[in-house]
């Protein structure tokens, strides 16, 4: 999607696709929906998922192991949020 605004760039986006012939304004058809606010727990299952992503990328450990531990992670983290 384009950053610029205005029914000038709706009309010209995708023109130079290498797909022509697609209906490219069905995406501006619909307007997105806000983004949710925050809670004070997403900032600790967030640090949980990312810890361990340039392991998963270095091939250390793999998808399951990652979900898994970044989720029991996330779990302690948020259960001692509560608790205080």
């Amino acid at each position: 999607m384009s950053v610029l605004k205005g029914e000038e760039f709706k009309e010209v986006y995708g023109q130079e696709s290498k797909f022509p012939g697609k209906n490219y304004k069905a995406a501006f058809y619909d307007k997105f929906p806000a983004i949710m606010p925050k809670t004070r727990y997403d900032t600790i299952a967030e640090k949980a998922y990312t810890k361990s992503i340039v392991d998963l990328s270095l091939g250390k450990i793999d998808l399951n192991t990652l979900l898994r531990t970044a989720e029991e992670e996330a779990n302690k983290g948020i259960d001692s949020a509560k608790v205080k």
